[in-house]
C-alpha cells in the first residue's frame, strides 16, 4: 500500500480525552492576549496527535461577507497556506458555507467526493495539495464565527466519528 492511499489508525480514546483537557484548558487560563498563542499550540497539538499536515482556524470577518485563514499549523516540510487564504469572499463559497452553517462537518477522504456545486472550493483545496480533510463548523451565540480544518497532503484519512465528536467540541473552545 502507498503511502498516498494510507489507512490511518483512529486515535485512542484515552488520548483524545488528553487533548481535549489538555486543550480545553488553556483557554480557560490563558489571558485575553495570549489567544492567539493559546490556539497555536493547541493545533500544534491536534495536528500532531492526529498526524495531519495542516490544522488551521478560519474565521468569518465583521460583516459576513468574506473569510480568512487567522491561525495556522503545519507539519515539517508542508508548506503554509495562511498567506494565500485572506479576505476570501463567502459568496463565492456556497456549498461550503451552507454545510457550516448547517452545523455539517465536512469529511472528504478525497477531493473526488465533493459534489459538483463545490467547484470553487476545489479551486482553493487542489492548489493546496490537499488529498483528504475535515473542516469543522465555529459557532458563537448561535451564529457562524469560522471553521477549523485539517488536511492531509501526503495521504489520505477516514475521521472516526469519537475523533469528529472530540474535535467538534475542541472547536466550540475557539468560540
Amino acid at each position: 500500500m502507498t503511502e498516498s492511499h494510507a489507512v490511518r489508525r483512529p486515535v485512542p480514546e484515552d488520548r483524545l480525552l488528553d487533548l481535549l483537557a489538555t486543550t480545553t484548558s488553556r483557554f480557560i487560563i490563558e489571558p485575553a492576549s495570549g489567544i492567539a498563542d493559546a490556539s497555536q499550540g493547541m493545533l500544534q497539538d491536534i495536528g500532531e496527535l492526529f498526524g495531519v499536515d495542516r490544522a488551521y482556524l478560519f474565521q468569518i470577518l465583521p460583516g459576513g461577507t468574506a473569510m480568512s485563514n487567522t491561525v495556522e499549523w503545519c507539519a515539517d516540510g508542508v508548506p503554509p497556506a495562511i498567506d494565500d487564504l485572506q479576505d476570501l469572499p463567502v459568496a463565492v463559497f456556497p456549498w461550503w458555507i451552507e454545510q457550516m452553517r448547517t452545523d455539517q462537518p465536512i469529511r472528504l477522504l478525497t477531493l473526488d467526493d465533493l459534489p459538483p456545486e463545490a467547484s470553487a472550493e476545489r479551486e482553493i483545496l487542489e492548489p493546496q495539495g490537499i488529498q483528504s480533510l475535515l473542516v469543522l463548523p465555529v459557532t458563537f451565540r448561535g451564529e457562524l464565527a469560522g471553521f477549523v480544518g485539517f488536511d492531509h497532503t501526503r495521504s489520505t484519512r477516514a475521521w472516526a466519528d469519537n475523533e469528529v465528536s472530540i474535535l467538534r467540541f475542541i472547536g466550540s473552545a475557539l468560540a
